[in-house]
């Protein structure tokens, strides 16, 4: 019976990290550009047929909730204004739509860019920590060859011997 053994490759541990940090660039990036996107939902300049004056019905729209007890990402809308579909109930109501869409898919980029950064810094550790664990294996083991927990001149480790009973069945 042969003791256990790690088979880690810690290039591929190296390799696969690398592969993490490319997939949070291209998630921060999504996220920057997604950051473009607002002036196009719900902040537009008025046109130039809409009345300056809001009518009732058409104030902005309340969006974001933010008593709620998570972490919000920056850059959520919390109101549409005035939009690129006019500033009518309709139009509201479409940019209303989009306005949730970004919302949902900025704090889901958000989440996804914190789970692959707890991944990240897992990995680190891994990569730190492994090749010490390893080095210090080797070296409590060259130390075992070189000084054994029992003199060698026993030839070898003492022996414990285990009492048998006998059960006598009649």
């Amino acid at each position: 019976m042969g003791t256990p053994t790690t088979e880690v490759d810690l290039e591929q541990v190296k390799a696969a990290k690398k592969w993490l940090e490319t997939a949070r660039d291209q998630v921060t990036t999504a996220i920057q550009q997604l950051s473009l996107a607002p002036g196009l939902i719900g902040n537009a300049p008025m046109n130039a047929n809409d009345n300056n004056s809001a009518k009732p019905g058409q104030a902005a729209v309340p969006l974001t909730n933010t008593s709620m007890g998570t972490d919000l990402p920056a850059g959520l809308l919390t109101e549409v204004g005035h939009t690129h579909f006019g500033f009518f109930p309709s139009g509201l109501d479409v940019a209303h739509k989009h306005a949730t869409a970004y919302n949902t898919t900025l704090t889901n980029l958000h989440e996804v860019l914190k789970g692959l950064n707890d991944t990240l810094s897992a990995t680190d550790y891994i990569i730190a920590n492994y090749a010490k664990v390893e080095a210090d294996t080797l070296a409590n083991f060259q130390q075992l060859l070189v000084k054994p927990p029992y003199d060698a001149s026993e030839n070898g480790p003492p022996i414990q011997h285990e009492e048998h009973h006998h059960v006598r069945y009649e």
